[in-house]
């Protein structure tokens, strides 16, 4: 018998030559990824688009063939997800992969995946499963996260500093200096865009290749501060944002700004911002350890100070 699996990272990160550049070009998508529940044996497939998450697309493989050496046929039980064998031929030793994505105008569902012979054999007509089905689960293109920011982010930059104050001041980051840093971390830490940003900022293939080299790969950077390890995104995943199997939920507007604040305040990618910045005290310098340790620690702080002042001139944005 046969079984779905986990694709190996290394079909993502250096694909077999030997494949079409059309498969090709769907491995090496952000946004495909090799994500797969082993412990339940089940795959998520999230619905993707063209802006903010990008195109989604999963990869799995299957090792084997049918008792007369042919490969097996794999199918969806339900026409909601869209199977791909990646070749005619194995990718490695009796391994076959395949992509599986969800079909256009399809938000929601389950469905199975069968592998089954392609041949009449001995006791196994043609059509026999040959492999333990594989459940797939839909997952939507958006999440619920209680942010009340739109999703694609701000229309504008002004429109996400507004969204950034605001959601400063219901999360109880209240004091003018604490607003000022968090501005002023978004604008380093986005590069200037004002909007939630993959790790290394560009979505070319050369940076993608990068990306995928990353040991913690494929929960790198993301967002409007850089969510970054699995257990980064295990803490922000909630039952209705599920962060593990669709980690580009990240780069939704929303969720981005819920991320940003909390953690921020929270501690979560350092230290806590009122450590250094509170009713008595600002440091701007040493709050850069709230996000990323003391790197360009002076920068961020000259765009705090700056931020501070307009605040306090109620010259904004």
């Amino acid at each position: 018998m046969a079984n779905f699996q986990k694709a190996p990272v290394s079909l993502l990160q250096s694909p077999p030559a030997s494949l079409k550049k059309e498969i090709v070009e769907i491995l090496m998508r952000p946004g495909t990824y090799n994500l797969f529940d082993e412990k339940g044996y089940a795959l998520k497939v999230p619905v993707g688009n063209d802006s903010w998450k990008g195109q989604q697309a999963r990869v799995v493989t299957l090792w084997g063939e049918d008792d007369t050496g042919n490969p097996l046929v794999v199918t969806a039980a339900d026409p909601i997800v869209e199977v791909t064998p990646m070749s005619d031929k194995p990718i490695g030793n009796h391994l076959w992969g395949y992509i599986v994505e969800v079909k256009p105008g399809v938000t929601e569902g389950a469905t199975k995946l069968f592998a089954r012979t392609a041949a009449d054999a001995p006791g196994k007509p043609a059509g026999t499963d040959h492999a333990t089905a594989l459940t797939v689960t839909i997952l939507p293109e958006t999440a619920a996260s209680g942010v009340p920011f739109p999703v694609d982010g701000g229309a504008t930059a002004n429109a996400t500093r507004a969204g950034i104050i605001n959601e400063c001041n219901r999360q109880g980051l209240n004091w003018p200096a604490q607003i000022a840093y968090v501005l002023a971390t978004v604008q380093w830490e986005a590069a200037g865009t004002w909007r939630p940003v993959r790790e290394g900022t560009r979505l070319d293939a050369q940076t993608e290749r990068w990306r995928r080299k990353l040991s913690y790969y494929p929960y790198y950077g993301r967002g409007y501060v850089q969510l970054t390890h699995l257990a980064g995104y295990a803490r922000y995943t909630r039952p209705a944002v599920d962060l593990i199997y669709d980690p580009d939920l990240v780069m939704q507007g929303d969720i981005a700004l819920g991320v940003l604040i909390n953690g921020m305040k929270m501690g979560a990618f350092g230290h806590r911002l009122d450590q250094h910045v509170n009713g008595t005290k600002t440091d701007f310098v040493k709050a850069r350890q709230v996000v990323n340790a003391m790197d360009h620690a002076q920068e961020v702080a000259n765009l705090a100070q700056g931020w501070l002042n307009k605040l306090s001139t109620a010259v904004y944005p």
